[in-house]
Order: C-alpha cells, then structure tokens, then sequence
C-alpha cells in the first residue's frame, strides 16, 4: 500500500472518528453548562457549547497511537480523565491529573525515548500542556493572560527541550525565536476565532498542505502527524460551519495554533534554493500571521490596545465591506489555500520561479492588507442578554 492511501484513509478515518465525538462533547457541554456567551467581537448571538478542541484532541491523540502508542496512551487517558474533572468541576482532581499525566508523560519521554521519533513526542507533551490549559480556561475559570502567558511559555519551551529550533540563527537567538514562533501561533489562531468555521477552516488547510510539502519532500512522519491532524480538524468541522452547533473554545484555537507553529519547526522546508525554504512555513501561516500584523498595526496607529478582543481583525474587516459571514469565511479560505500552494509550489520549482511566486504572494497579501486598513470599524454594539442555559445553538 503506498503512502498516498495510507494518508487519505488516516485522514479519513480520523475525520470520522472526530466528527462522531464532537456529537458526544456537545451534549456533555450541553448538560454541563459549559458553553461560550455572545460577545461584541464575535458574530454569534446565542449561547453556544463548547468543548469542540476536546473532540480534536482526542482523535489526534487516537491517531499518534500508531507511531507513539504507550506515550499516546498516556496523554489520551490523561485528556479523558482531564474532561471528566472538568465536567464535575472538580478544579483540584483537574490540576492534580493535569500535572501527574504531565510528570509521568514526561518521564516516558526521558527513559523510554523512541529511536528516530524522540523529538516528535515533546511536540506531543508541549501541546498537551496548552491543551489542558485551554479546557481550564473554558471550562471551569477563565484566565487573564497573565496566567494564559507563562503557560504558553512553558509550553513552548517544554517543545524546544531536545534543541528543536529554527536553525538561521545563533545561540541563544534560535531558541528565543523559536519560542516567539509557537506562541504567536498559539494566540494568532485564538485571534482568528471570532467568526464560524474560520480558525478550523485554515488550521484543516494549513495542515493538509504541510502533509503535502513533507511528503513530497521525503519525511514520512511528518506527512504522517499532519494527515492525522488534518482529519482530527476536519470532523469537527461540520459542527462550526456554516452554522454553529459547537465551538473549539480556546482548548481548539490555542491547540491549533501550537501544533501548526510546533510541526512549522519541525520541517525540513527543501527547495532549489535555501534562500527561500524559510518562505515555506510562512507562506501556509501566512493568514494567521496577516490578521495579527494588521491589528497590531492598526492599533499602534490608534494608540489602542494589543492584546484585547475587538471587531476589527480581517473577518470583521471583510464584513463591513459587504459580505456576509459566510462568504468572508469562505474568502479566507480562498486565501489560505493560495497561500498553502504557493508554499507547494516554490518547493517544487527553480531558484527564479520560487522567488516570483513568493514577491507575487507577498505583494497581494500587502495590497490586501492595505485596503483592509482603510475599511471603517463599526463601533461595538451590545449583545443581547441571553440565559447561559439556552439550549438554542443555531448561530
């Protein structure tokens, strides 16, 4: 069996299995209360479950067992058990569990390593961390981000343990850069969670196209964690888009982006010329890391705030030139999967056509960015009170 059919039946498969758990956490976040209110930021206007980053987690987990089975098998049994505490609202058996798995997972790592996949699994622990983080935060209390913060951190320095860093700088800048990379991701796609089907939509194309680079550049496991991933994305899908009967909270979105961010690192990005191979990750981001540039400019501009919730990220953006939610979402997609082929396509070309492709790419999203900054922001309205037991989950 070649590895073509392997990763579309993994992908799949996994997409399945996702599809039928995000059924069974909307129900759990139904009966447990623990949904997601309207906010001014965002575009949906009823009491929505949350929950949608376990149903990803666990199938993704399902996935690495082939690969990482007794180190999976840790980190799955800890994700369930985890969600389980949180249901209950049992805040200490939470971060009793949460810690416990973290130092026997951690453990697992150092003395039982696996030949050719070691560094693999810290990708694995590092994003466990800022899962358990996200389902705290969604599930029994909200964070600031000055608790959010330093958990990214860790998170992001548990990944770069084994000295898995970006390799175009020295020391210690490589692992400063490093840990700036994963923890822009994490917040960029927690940013990009404002409007249905957005932030899954893009993670789905991002990861699908890193599967496609990896594979046709040899790596096998890469290729492998990026269809598995992909499919865990994809069942949940469904669920958010165009409607939305669930939501990832911020367990999917910061999830999301530290996996994306993590296998970025990960990759061996071979071109015809390694000038350009640091376009490569880039260039499947790039739509994440857009949103972000644009509202950290045009803050700093307005002299307003970074790092709050508001209505003028590029979504918001694109429904106040006119489209609807549905088609700006669809937009965006338009936009990453662009984006995501012309990664592929400089991997697969000459030193010349790569460099033209990455100018064209960069000079549309500048435009782009441009006549975004010029789009007027409605002033924030207020959301209409809604009891945080409605059962109404159509957006």
């Amino acid at each position: 069996m070649n590895h073509n059919l392997i990763f579309l039946t993994l992908t799949v498969t996994l997409g399945i299995l996702s599809f039928f758990l995000t059924r069974v956490v909307t129900k759990l976040a139904l009966k447990y209360d623990i949904v997601d209110h309207p906010r001014t930021e965002r575009f949906h206007t009823v009491s929505t479950p949350l929950l949608g980053g376990v149903a990803i987690n666990l199938s993704f987990l399902t996935g690495s067992l082939f690969y990482f089975p007794l180190h999976g098998s840790v980190l799955l049994l800890a994700s369930i058990l985890g969600l389980i505490a949180v249901l209950k609202q049992k805040r200490n058996a939470f971060l009793l569990i949460a810690s416990l798995s973290m130092a026997v997972y951690t453990a697992l790592v150092i003395f039982f390593p696996l030949n050719g996949s070691h560094n693999w699994l810290y990708l694995l622990g590092g994003s466990q961390i800022v899962f358990f983080t996200g389902l705290f935060d969604d599930a029994i209390k909200e964070m600031g981000a000055g608790i959010k913060m330093p958990l990214q951190l860790a998170a992001a320095l548990y990944f770069v343990l084994p000295g898995q860093v970006v390799t175009f700088f020295p020391f210690p800048l490589n692992y400063i850069v490093t840990v700036f990379w994963i923890v822009s991701l994490i917040n960029a796609f927690n940013l990009i969670d404002g409007m249905n089907g957005l932030a899954a939509g893009v993670a789905f194309l991002s990861s699908v196209f890193f599967g496609l680079i990896s594979h046709y550049t040899g790596q096998v496991t890469l290729s492998y964690i990026c269809f598995i991933f992909a499919g865990a994305i994809l069942g949940y899908i469904p669920d958010n888009f165009p409607k939305a009967r669930l939501f990832m909270g911020d367990t999917g979105s910061m999830y999301l982006g530290f996996t994306l961010g993590a296998i970025a690192i990960f990759g061996t990005w071979k071109t015809n010329a390694p000038a350009i191979s640091l376009a490569v990750p880039l260039m499947v981001l790039m739509y994440p890391l857009f949103d972000v540039g644009l509202v950290m400019f045009n803050r700093i501009i307005e002299r307003r705030p970074i790092w709050v919730g508001g209505n003028d990220h590029s979504h918001h953006r694109f429904v106040n030139m006119g489209l609807s939610p549905f088609d700006a979402v669809l937009f965006i997609y338009l936009i990453a999967f662009y984006n995501g082929f012309s990664a592929y396509f400089i991997t697969m070309v000459s030193y010349r056509s790569g460099v033209k492709m990455l100018v064209f790419t960069i000079a549309i999203m500048a435009l782009l960015g441009i006549r975004l900054t010029f789009v007027k922001v409605k002033a924030k309205t207020p959301v209409p009170s809604i009891n945080k037991g409605d059962p109404s989950i159509t957006d």
